[in-house]
């Protein structure tokens, strides 16, 4: 708790002030800020009017050892603190014009960093990093740290007072893996980011000498592992309970985990390796498969195979690896399989030494459930992920092989009612619970000898729509399921004559329950053709090969939903399709042209663009076509000169307040995600090789916790926002297009 180190403070510094003792103020005041910095500091506790008693009382203590300066003093004497104090930190607002940002220091590094080398920059640029006094962004702090690198003024003081106040400077250092974008690129150059790593590993190595709690929170935010064979050793040491770890006040060591985790998965050199399996060979078979978790998820597992007599397992393992550093494991999102690939690797290593090394590594590592699905060996524990929802369930499901009394059809079916399922999840839950399912469909396409998923999906719904039983019967009623439109409806006759409405007899009956979930399937292809296939073609322009054409074409939904839309051959002809005697446009002059290569559907922008918009909406209008998405009729943005000035960002809806709970549905419907208001952006959308992305301020932590308020929209590229103009017309008339119906449809009932 906060309040703890603050309390013994407060009577620390007491007695320091009765003595008279400035320099023992100065340590107390340091070592409680980075004792605190990183972990959690109270709500407003940069506003003097809102700090408590011990707070105010700490704050007087230190204003009179250490008199704040005047609002135009040198910022220096600002920043040589050691505790912020209410009056420096009002100070700092005054010279940055903010009042509380979460990065103060950040404007003012900004102008010091530009200033030329001297040794006052030198001295400043320390501060920046040591002061107590306001906030600096990870990113900004790592520019101060190359800067001082190029000054050859970093060591391993500074670099460990960096690491102990911002937990993720390292994601700055030396680059992390996001999510959203990917690689993100480290902010300092190579040279100062091998100079920052030679400085950490004897910190690590000092930290974790007699480990604690508080020094494990101090290295905790290392990017990047130790190196060397003695940090790998003391890892098993701590394991193994040779090494002691000193327990927390609650008497816990519920940090020895991710110690032990840190600091055995060190990266080691090929003869260090080499050095650790002949140490090995001298420990238990406990500590050996201990290592061997370790060593798997650092990715050099390879040599200990010899220990457990599998040599021959070599190609799985490395697999196995491989697949954990694809993000297989159940925090993380499925990714796709070579059902080949896994089956081939088990056959070199033999079924035996296979079940073998995967038994080993239960509990030790990921990546096993694909191998286990794709053998069959797990089946019922997969079914039972399947049917909890589990997105690596759902993504091995599809691996399993076909069994006895099931058809691939069957398989295919489960995954789509998975997915109808997972539409009424949470907002950001339901996108990966969508791409799991997707996961599944394309390993389902391989263990049923199809070339893509695509080609499965396409057989499976011509099944559904052709596969229809000729009838039902119930006692004197015949019932049957027939294609009206694209429509699936139920007709009821008896004695040759249809009725108007079912009878109440023949809906207790079991064969009209089974007419109604075959009339279901067929609307879920419907609607699935109509809410997902068509609206993306729209939306995105992508193109339909012809025999993907032929294929939707030959489903009753694709039938009449396709020529209800405008499309284009890529060439220049634009027009409705017209499937008769095979397919063709036939564009507003009447001419009919023969398809002969892929089309995508028109935007309204194209279709603008070239002065045909109007006449198409006209001509819809008279023929009386009832387009399946909306097209023609499309609600189009293009940049206003506002945005082609402020260049990579759009302020069309900034400071627009909207609600919440709503705005959060109508995002997620349409392919946003959205995160709490630490994120870098609040809602994010991806778009081709484009990321669009809004920020907001959230007024209760998250989209769903009240009113937000909407700020400038970009376009990301690697992370970086790109210039506008430079953003695909189309890509940005539909994020635009999305933002303004959340704007429109969830206000609040006051707005900016």
């Amino acid at each position: 708790m906060v309040e703890i180190p603050l309390k013994h403070a407060l009577k620390q510094a007491r007695d320091a002030a009765e003595r008279g003792d400035r320099s023992a103020l100065a340590e107390i005041g340091l070592s409680t800020y980075r004792e605190l910095e990183g972990v959690a500091w109270p709500p407003n506790s940069w506003f003097p009017s809102t700090r408590d008693g011990v707070w105010a009382e700490l704050d007087a203590f230190y204003d009179e050892a250490f008199p704040p300066p005047a609002d135009t003093a040198d910022l220096t004497d600002l920043l040589d603190a050691p505790w912020p104090t209410g009056r420096r930190l009002a100070i700092l607002a005054a010279l940055t014009g903010g009042v509380h940002r979460r990065h103060e220091r950040d404007p003012l590094a900004a102008e010091v960093l530009a200033a030329p080398p001297s040794t006052r920059r030198t001295r400043l640029l320390r501060l920046m990093i040591c002061s107590p006094v306001g906030v600096l962004g990870r990113n900004t702090a790592a520019k101060v740290i190359e800067a001082l690198f190029q000054a050859d003024a970093l060591d391993a003081e500074l670099v460990e007072v960096a690491f102990s106040v911002e937990r993720y400077l390292g994601n700055a250092v030396f680059g992390w893996t996001s999510g959203l974008d990917g690689w993100q690129p480290p902010v300092v150059g190579a040279d100062c980011a091998a100079a920052v790593r030679d400085h950490l590993d004897p910190i690590v190595w000092r930290l974790t000498a007699a480990p604690n709690e508080t020094d494990w929170e101090r290295i905790a935010p290392l990017k990047v592992p130790p190196r060397g064979l003695r940090f790998v050793l003391r890892g098993l040491d701590i394991w193994a309970g040779r090494l002691p770890v000193a327990p927390d006040t609650d008497g816990n060591v519920g940090y020895k985990d991710a110690l032990v985790r840190r600091l055995s998965r060190a990266e080691l050199t090929a003869a260090e390796s080499e050095r650790l399996v002949m140490t090995l060979r001298e420990r238990s078979e406990a500590e050996r498969l201990e290592a061997l978790g370790h060593r798997h998820a650092a990715g050099d597992s390879m040599p200990l195979l010899a220990l457990f007599g599998l040599e021959r397992a070599a190609p799985l393992l490395r697999l196995l690896f491989d697949l954990t550093a694809q993000g297989i494991g159940e925090s993380v999102q499925p990714v796709r399989c070579d059902l080949a690939e896994l089956r081939g690797a088990v056959a070199a290593a033999g079924e035996g030494p296979a079940r073998r090394l995967i038994e080993l590594l239960k509990g030790r590592a990921d990546g096993l459930e694909p191998v286990l699905a794709a053998m069959g060996w797990n089946r019922a524990a997969v079914l039972k992920r399947f049917r909890n929802k589990a997105l690596q369930g759902i993504a091995a499901y599809g691996l399993l092989p076909i069994d006895d009394g099931e058809s691939v059809l069957d398989r295919y079916l489960a995954l789509r009612e998975s997915a109808k399922n997972g539409a009424k999840l949470g907002p950001n839950r339901r996108h990966s619970h969508a791409a799991a399912v997707e996961i599944a469909l394309d390993h389902l396409a391989q263990v049923a000898g199809y070339p893509a998923a695509a080609r499965l999906e396409w057989d499976m719904e011509s099944r559904i729509a052709t596969e229809v039983p000729d009838g039902w019967r119930a006692g004197d009623y015949e019932i049957a399921v027939r294609i009206e439109g694209a429509d699936a409806v139920i007709v009821v006759e008896r004695g040759g004559r249809a009725l108007k409405t079912v009878p109440s007899a023949v809906r207790k009956e079991p064969a009209y329950a089974e007419a109604r979930a075959h009339q279901e399937r067929l609307r879920d292809q419907a609607r699935r053709m109509r809410t997902g296939l068509l609206e993306r073609l729209v939306a995105t322009a992508d193109r339909l090969g012809q025999d993907e054409l032929a294929a939707l074409l030959a489903l009753p939904a694709g039938a009449v939903l396709l020529p209800g839309l405008i499309w284009s051959d890529g060439f220049g002809v634009v027009g409705l399709l017209d499937p008769v005697g095979g397919p063709a446009l036939v564009g507003l002059d009447g001419v009919r042209v023969p398809v002969t290569g892929p089309l995508s559907a028109a935007h309204p922008l194209q279709l603008d663009a070239d002065g045909t918009l109007s006449g198409w909406q006209a001509e819809l209008v008279r023929r009386g076509i009832s387009q399946p998405v909306k097209q023609a009729f499309r609600e189009i943005y293009r940049l206003t000169p506002a945005e082609r000035h402020t260049r990579s960002r759009s302020l069309r809806f900034a400071d627009t307040e909207v609600d919440g709970p709503v705005a959060v549905q109508l995002l997620s419907a349409r392919g946003w995600s959205t995160y709490h208001e630490y994120a870098d952006w609040q809602a994010t959308r991806r778009a081709g090789d484009l990321t669009a992305a809004v920020a907001a301020e959230l007024s209760g932590g998250h989209f769903s916790g009240g009113p937000v308020r909407l700020g400038a929209a970009v376009f990301l590229r690697d992370g970086v926002p790109v210039d506008l103009t430079e953003v695909p017309a189309t890509v940005f008339s539909e994020a635009m297009r999305d933002l303004d119906l959340v704007v429109s449809a969830a206000p609040t009932v006051t707005s900016a």
